[in-house]
């Protein structure tokens, strides 16, 4: 992997899908939505 930069309109879509994950990879799923979370609030 690569760290890229990606535009936050763009980066909030991907981790708006965390609902998608909660009943086969808990983790991820709870990552996504602390990500989602802060990224709601500071925009």
């Amino acid at each position: 992997m690569l760290p890229k930069w990606l535009p936050l309109d763009e980066i909030k879509e991907i981790f708006s899908k965390h609902i998608k994950y909660a009943d086969t990879d808990k983790m991820r799923s709870g990552m996504y939505l602390r990500e989602y979370t802060v990224l709601t609030e500071l925009t």
